[in-house]
This record gives structure tokens, sequence and C-alpha cells, in this order.
């Protein structure tokens, strides 16, 4: 577990953060071998298994008359709640439906939900935690920007690079002056694990709950992450 105190520094950080807080962005680093992610997963969630898990997901169908699949039918074990739900439909058309839920941790199907999220690369979901004292409501809000990278995506736009880092931007932006942190894929490249962001104080917060527990894993820098080509799935 390495700590970063600004992750604008990092070489590979290609997003511009956006507003006032966008020096301030922190994280928490966690890169082991590919082998042993699931294992890292696992004792994330037991070590926050009192926290609130969030998600958001986004399933896509092109028949009206078979709807996408909710997250809660698709893991039901994983679901405590859904709090949100949303039907969308493109021109395409494609129809879009977009869950916002609470999790389990200990459920199994946690490690599935993330991989889902790494292969794509921010446009199909994210998963958070929120601080005790956050307003869940406002998960829904802060997500909105994967919902505009998911249509961008399935659109025929071929210059949408520079958009797409500026929506990565602003959503990273605002998680950083927020009550949540966000839990972010490395890209197994070489390594596997994850990026926790979020503001100092979520950060920190985060960090003293993790320390109460021995990390059974061998200690990678940022640096030897990154200059092995690394990059975090967005």
């Amino acid at each position: 577990m390495h700590l970063i105190e600004d992750v604008t520094e990092l070489e590979i950080w290609p997003f511009g953060l956006i507003g006032a807080d966008a020096d301030i962005a922190a994280a928490l680093l966690f890169a082991v071998d590919k082998r042993r992610e699931a294992e890292l997963l696992t004792w994330l969630a037991h070590a926050c298994r009192n926290e609130r898990w969030v998600s958001m997901s986004l399933s896509h169908a092109k028949n009206e008359s078979t709807p996408p699949r909710g997250l809660y039918d698709r893991r039901p074990s994983l679901i405590r709640d859904t709090m949100s739900h949303s039907l969308l439909r493109s021109v395409s058309p494609v129809w879009t439906r977009v869950d916002w839920c609470t999790l389990d941790p200990t459920s199994p199907e946690l490690f599935d939900l993330w991989q889902t999220i790494r292969r794509g690369k921010g446009r199909s979901g994210c998963l958070g935690l929120a601080a005790p004292d956050a307003f869940l409501n406002d998960w829904t809000a802060l997500t909105s920007g994967v919902i505009w990278r998911n249509m961008l995506a399935l659109s025929r736009q071929k210059s949408i690079e520079s958009l797409d880092d500026q929506i990565i931007g602003a959503h990273l932006s605002g998680i950083s002056a927020s009550d949540f942190v966000l839990l972010v894929p490395l890209d197994l490249h070489p390594w596997a694990g994850a990026l926790i962001l979020g503001g100092p104080e979520r950060v920190a917060w985060l960090k003293s709950i993790l320390d109460e527990y021995e990390y059974p894993f061998p200690a990678v820098p940022a640096d030897a992450v990154f200059s092995r080509g690394g990059r975090v799935a967005l």
C-alpha cells in the first residue's frame, strides 16, 4: 500500500483535473502480481466490510422487447440495494440500462464486477466507497460522466480522445471534492491492483481503516509500477 499525496504529480497522469480541488487529489496505490489480484480485493473487502460500497453499472441490449438486464439480475448476491436505475435509448438504436447500487463486499461476485470495470476502462461502470457522512444520492450525480463516455464510445465520432480525457478529469475532480473514494483498477500491464482516489481527508480516512490490518503483499512503489508501462484502466 503506497500513499500518493497528489496524483497529478504522477508522470502517467493524463487527465486534467478541473476546479479548485484539482491539486489535492490523493490516492492509495495497491499493486500486486496478477495471480494475487482476487486475494487483494478480498483483503480490501474484508478490511472495509463495515463501510458502504457503491457501484454504478451499465448494460446494453439492441431489442426493446428484451431490455438490458439490471445489475441485480446479473449479480444478485452482490447487491444490497438498488438506489436508482435508468433506461436510455440511443439513435443506434441501443438500449442502455444504468444501475446505482449499494453492495455486499463479501460477495464472490465482487471480483467479477471488478474485472468488468477494468475491461470497460471506465466506460462500463465504477466502484466506490462512501464516507460515513456521505449522502448516497450524490453518487448518481458524481458518476454521470461514465454515461457520457459510454455513449461516446457507441457513437461514430472518431476524434473523441481529448473530450474523453476531459470527461474523466471532471469525473475524478468531482470525486476528489466529495465524500466518496473511487476504486480504479490497474490495467494489468504489468501489475494488477487498484488506485483508490479521492480528496486527502477521505483517502486518509480509508488509510486509517486499512492500517488496522496487516498488508499481506510485497510493497510496490508507484515509480516501479508506472515506469514499466503500467496505467490505470480509464
